[in-house]
C-alpha cells in the first residue's frame, strides 16, 4: 500500500500501511528488532517520514508493563536514529552561519513561510529552524526589539520543543505531532 507523506506531499511506503506485525515485531517472542525493520523500508534514513512512524509508535499498545517498556525501546530508537540523522547536517548549518549566505553550502529553502524563528532548511525528510532573530524592519527585530536577540530566538525554540512534548504526553491520538530535536 501507499500512503501521503505529511511532509512531502509524495506518496511513500508507511508504516501504517500493511501488517503491524513488520514493524511491531515478535512481541511474544521478546523480539527487538525496530532497528532493522526500519532500514529494512527506508534504506536511506534521509527517506523516512518522520512523522507518519512517530504517529505509527505513539499508537502502539501499552495496556503492560512489558508493551510500556517496548514502546520505549522503539521511541528511544528511533529519537536516536533522527538525531544521528540530523546531527551532521544541523552542525553544518551552525558551521557555516557565520559565513555569508551566497558562501555557505546549504541554503534555506524557500518552500517554507514564516519568518519567526530564523530560516529553515530542509534535508530529506527533515526540517531545520536555525534559530536566530530575524529584523522586521529597520531597528525592529522578532524577539530583540531595537536589538537582536538570539538568546531569545533559542529560548522560543526550547518553548515549542516543550509544548509539542506536553502535547504528546497528553495522548490525544487525534493530534500528529513531527519529530523535533534542538541543537546548541
Amino acid at each position: 500500500k501507499e500512503s501521503q507523506s505529511s511532509l512531502e506531499g509524495k506518496t511513500t511506503c508507511s508504516p501504517m500501511d500493511g501488517k503491524d506485525s513488520k514493524w511491531w515485531s515478535s512481541l511474544s517472542g521478546y523480539e527487538f528488532r525496530f532497528d532493522a525493520e526500519l532500514r529494512g523500508l527506508y534504506p536511506h534514513a534521509l527517506d523516512i517520514d518522520w512523522t507518519s512512524v512517530m504517529q505509527w509508535i505513539l499508537s502502539l499498545p501499552s495496556s503492560s508493563d512489558f508493551l510500556k517498556n517496548e514502546k520505549q525501546l522503539i521511541f528511544s530508537r528511533f529519537v536516536q536514529l533522527f538525531v544521528e540523522t540530523a546531527t551532521p547536517f544541523a552542525k553544518r548549518i551552525i558551521d557555516e552561519s557565520f559565513l555569508e549566505e551566497s558562501q555557505r553550502t546549504i541554503q534555506p529553502d524557500p518552500a517554507f513561510g514564516g519568518f519567526a524563528g530564523g530560516k529553515k532548511y530542509r534535508q530529506g525528510n527533515q526540517l531545520f529552524k536555525f534559530a536566530q532573530d530575524v529584523m522586521l524592519r529597520p531597528g525592529m527585530w522578532v524577539y530583540g526589539g531595537t536589538e537582536p536577540s538570539n538568546r531569545m530566538a533559542m529560548k522560543s525554540a526550547g518553548h515549542e520543543l516543550k509544548a509539542t512534548q506536553a502535547l504528546v504526553d497528553a495522548h490525544v491520538a487525534e493530534l500528529n505531532f513531527p519529530m523535533m530535536a534542538v541543537f546548541t
